[in-house]
């Protein structure tokens, strides 16, 4: 089909496509621009109101599932698309306006999103997944640039706790066939960088500045935490994240924080200390000598 217009239930496009029949497996080749495609269409119906993270987060409750992991379907097509879409949506991410490229081939998958209009910000997403022998190997490169955090992680169903500009570098792999191989395996590194941001439900400067109520039972619900930059580097070890120089800045106070997240035991181990300084600098102050 040249120049010709395809719609599958809300999805219409407009372009090019070609489809073999004559190998072992169908080789479909795409170059198509799109309205939104919303991927929660190809999900079965009982699992189209769910968001994956939250699903995810339930099941780990029982601890990371040992069932098999079926990656049949990539070697069942070899295909290539290049799409212009001008949105996607997965669970109740929303994403802009988008290149979209993916290749299947001989059970190997890549996808990039590139320079993605994401929550007010930009977004680089680069997924590989080999499923061409007995354990499948993922690896995951993302981006993020002045992403606003606050509406994200609302809708992931993960939190509203949490705003500000974000910039995110993260690189991971792993391999196994479970979701337990998959946690247990997982290598990689990253970095996160937060301004003009706030915490809600907590007040540390109250905290720093009177130890003994800061403890005590009190309505939250007016409490924030306000800084003007927070971040820090990480890595992963066999599903261990480990960070030793989170910093946080705000007026009259800094934040330190170093410790372990593990994955594979669902445990955190990390400490935080708050300390008073002599500078009402935030973002870009100097350090000085502080009362941990």
């Amino acid at each position: 089909f040249t120049d010709a217009t395809f719609k599958l239930d809300n999805i219409e496009a407009k372009g090019d496509v070609k489809v073999k029949l004559s190998g072992a497996v169908p080789y479909i080749e795409l170059k198509l621009d799109t309205n939104e495609i919303d991927f929660n269409l190809f999900k079965p119906q009982q699992q189209r109101q769910a968001s994956s993270f939250i699903s995810s987060a339930y099941a780990a409750e029982g601890g990371w599932s040992d069932s098999s992991m079926n990656f049949s379907a990539l070697r069942s097509i070899n295909m290539i698309a290049n799409i212009n879409a001008s949105g996607l949506r997965m669970d109740n991410i929303k994403v802009g306006k988008t290149v979209f490229r993916s290749k299947i081939q001989h059970g190997r998958l890549s996808m990039d999103i590139l320079d993605a209009e994401f929550y007010k910000g930009k977004a680089n997403i680069f997924v590989n997944i080999d499923a061409s022998s007995t354990a499948a190997t993922v690896e995951k490169r993302i981006s993020l640039i002045d992403v606003h955090m606050e509406p994200l992680l609302i809708d992931m169903q993960a939190t509203d706790r949490f705003s500000g500009r974000t910039n995110l570098q993260l690189n991971v792999v792993t391999s196994g066939n479970t979701e337990r191989q998959m946690v247990s395996n997982l290598h990689g590194s990253g970095n996160i960088k937060c301004e003009d941001g706030s915490i809600k439900g907590i007040n540390i400067a109250e905290m720093v500045r009177n130890v003994q109520s800061a403890f005590k039972p009190v309505d939250k619900t007016s409490q924030k935490t306000d800084f003007s930059e927070a971040g820090g580097t990480f890595t992963i070890t066999n599903g261990i994240i480990s960070n030793n120089d989170l910093v946080m800045k705000a007026p009259l106070f800094r934040v330190k924080g170093a410790g372990t997240v593990n994955l594979p035991q669902r445990m955190i181990n990390y400490r935080l200390l708050p300390e008073m300084v002599e500078t009402i600098q935030g973002q870009g102050g100097k350090e000085k000598q502080g009362i941990g």
